[in-house]
């Protein structure tokens, strides 16, 4: 997490032309994806919830590290490097391309925290969402934006967005001085701004979702197992294989669902599905800076050429999630659609106002 979000290849191990265009792709899908998102949200009236809120804002910051990776190499300086893609940059555009890879990367990871801590509000606490919106929200959208963008600002005035590869990150210039750090003309302390700035915001967002995966998995175990007693009425001193034989007796309940739980099932997969795409996006990154930590040198090839591709598309992961709802509920109305069309559909449709139920 601390490194640059590409290794440096050598020319003998990996093909320089490949390993600098395979961001370019993922950023494409990334920034498509991110895009659609903030269309489908702003079409359907979706900024009227805190959820819809929290995904616009996300996407947002997705749309600047998506941007960055798909300009690639046009914005650094010279490297001295022979590729295909042309290096047409200076300090001030890669500073501009570091900035919006940095705020982009950083505040979209720390607002994948702060989904976590709505479903966690929501789904683990029971806290209204009307007190959500009210007390909370407000902290669920500063922290994200004013970390990200003050410290992008403070990363960009004191020159640490340098060349680090296919993309500007937080790097020394020039690149051998990293020998010497005393001999850079720039990002002198780009190590460890690294870590203060990007490295520990992160880990600490890792933990959080990660122990928000392993809650609402506990949550989803926990009342599987409560709905199979209540249902079935089974006593818990019963041998297994003497289950068959029992017979329900007539106050065993069978009775369906309620719409609450089926929402909060619903809701408890969403918010899973968000986690499997973070850690998608960040595994193979994860990976290799573990190698690269334990044996100070690079990762394997097939390890870098996957974060080259998973590393740039979270944006593409994020509306994979994001339109599955919406694609369920069109086929389910048109079985016969395809696949294509009910993503369509789903995209062009607006949000019709549902009647206020009153019980």
């Amino acid at each position: 997490m601390t490194s640059s979000p590409t290794f440096s290849p050598t020319e003998n191990s990996f093909p320089v032309d490949l390993f600098y265009s395979l961001p370019i792709g993922s950023g494409l899908l990334s920034l498509m994806g991110s895009t659609l998102i903030v269309f489908v949200i702003l079409r359907q009236n979706r900024l009227s919830s805190t959820y819809g809120r929290l995904i616009f804002g996300m996407s947002c910051m997705d749309i600047m590290q998506s941007l960055a990776f798909c300009f690639s190499t046009f914005l650094s300086p010279d490297n001295n490097k022979e590729t295909i893609l042309p290096f047409l940059g200076n300090s001030t555009t890669c500073s501009i391309q570091g900035f919006f890879l940095y705020t982009g990367i950083t505040g979209t990871t720390i607002y994948y925290c702060s989904l976590c801590i709505y479903y966690i509000l929501v789904l683990l606490k029971g806290v209204a969402l009307k007190s959500i919106k009210h007390r909370f929200e407000r902290y669920l959208h500063a922290i994200p934006l004013l970390f990200s963008f003050t410290c992008g600002i403070f990363l960009a005035a004191t020159e640490n967005f340098n060349n680090a590869g296919s993309v500007c990150w937080i790097a020394p210039f020039p690149p051998e001085c990293r020998l010497d750090l005393d001999t850079c003309t720039r990002g002198k302390h780009a190590f460890l701004f690294r870590w203060v700035l990007q490295g520990i915001p992160v880990i600490i967002c890792f933990i959080v979702i990660l122990v928000t995966m392993m809650c609402l998995i506990y949550k989803m175990k926990r009342q599987r197992n409560l709905m199979r007693k209540y249902q079935f009425n089974v006593p818990e001193d019963i041998p297994p294989n003497n289950t068959s034989q029992i017979q329900c007796p007539p106050y065993a309940s069978s009775r369906q669902p309620s719409l609450i739980e089926t929402a909060s099932k619903n809701t408890t997969y969403r918010a899973l599905q968000y986690i499997a795409a973070f850690f998608f996006t960040f595994i193979f990154t994860m990976i290799n800076q573990i190698i690269f930590m334990m044996s100070r040198g690079p990762p394997p090839i097939v390890l870098l050429m996957l974060q080259q591709i998973t590393s740039p598309a979270q944006g593409f992961f994020n509306f994979i999630v994001f339109m599955l709802p919406v694609m369920k509920a069109v086929k389910k109305k048109d079985p016969q659609i395809s696949l294509f069309k009910s993503l369509l559909k789903a995209i062009i449709s607006r949000k019709k106002r549902r009647r206020k139920y009153k019980g």
